[in-house]
């Protein structure tokens, strides 16, 4: 944001992107646990797991994130989500590409990190996006005439 504003852009300018499960996406989702899964709290884990993920992939269906960190965020363990993701990709729901157990390690002062796996869901469990002026969202006019 700061560089937008300080390039010169205006606040109200800024777009926003709410991302969504189109009702299609949250019928396939619910239908794969319910297609594949033989107990019920695996069903709902994978459900979570598998939304949670369109939802922070967005319409281009890749997180470039660790486990860890992907666990963290959805403030469950890393050992049910590592789970819950390799069943997802057994099941086709989603590929990983890369190492799933890789850690992110702290950056010390080196220009290479190691590298996060991406994963990559199928098209039928991508989240679908909308973006908009800021100043659209907020009806209300943000420049400096405005305020």
């Amino acid at each position: 944001m700061d560089d937008f504003l300080g390039a010169g852009g205006q606040l109200g300018d800024l777009e926003t992107v709410d991302y969504y499960l189109p009702r299609a996406t949250q019928v396939a989702i619910s239908g794969l646990g319910i297609q594949h899964s033989t107990r019920q709290d695996q069903r709902i884990r994978n459900r979570e797991v598998l939304s949670a993920l369109a939802m922070f992939a967005g319409p281009v269906g890749e997180v470039p994130s660790s486990l860890g960190m992907i666990a963290k965020v959805m403030n469950r363990s890393r050992s049910a989500v590592s789970a819950a993701i390799r069943q997802l990709e057994v099941w086709g729901a989603l590929t990983v590409e890369g190492d799933l157990d890789a850690r992110r390690d702290y950056w010390r002062g080196w220009l290479e990190w190691n590298e996060a796996p991406v994963i990559v869901l199928a098209d039928e469990f991508r989240a679908a996006g909308h973006s908009a002026r800021l100043s659209e969202v907020l009806k209300v006019d943000l420049t400096a005439k405005g305020r």
